[in-house]
């Protein structure tokens, strides 16, 4: 016997399947935001370590960190010389710098922020009144359904 399913049962299916499908999505950019910083990272510390194998005559190379990012223009606009300290404060700090370390992370904040409860709250603040109890005729126990 295939039991008969509420209208309520369908809107809780629907909208936990929403739901569930935006915190996915949610976590999805998280992961993102959350490589791109690390990446930048490791771009800095890679650049620093090989600093330290450089020879005393040699020139420390800031400038292709920039540019691999593609974001040279910007960074042209806001610093004069792709030195150390202008490269690090552009990829790290910088706030207006939406690929900067700081940047990715504040979104990757925000993104928890706005996830953060979002499918619980929901059913905990769904209405419950047509739950029923159908006997499991294969174990013999029952099991609570929402009909």
């Amino acid at each position: 016997m295939i039991p008969q399913i509420s209208l309520q049962y369908l809107y809780l299916l629907h909208n936990l399947s929403f739901m569930l499908s935006r915190v996915a999505d949610s976590i999805y950019w998280l992961n993102r935001y959350i490589e791109r910083a690390e990446n930048v990272a490791r771009f800095i510390d890679v650049n620093l370590n090989l600093m330290l194998d450089l020879s005393a005559g040699m020139l420390q190379q800031w400038h292709p960190l920039v540019s691999v990012t593609g974001d040279m223009e910007l960074f042209s606009d806001r610093y004069k010389e792709a030195n150390s300290e202008n490269v690090i404060q552009f990829l790290t700090f910088d706030e207006a710098y939406p690929h900067s370390i700081i940047s990715c992370l504040k979104i990757a904040q925000d993104i928890v922020a706005a996830t953060e409860g979002n499918t619980l709250d929901f059913l905990f603040t769904f209405e419950i009144g047509n739950e029923k109890s159908i006997e499991n005729e294969g174990l013999g126990t029952n099991i609570s359904y929402l009909l």
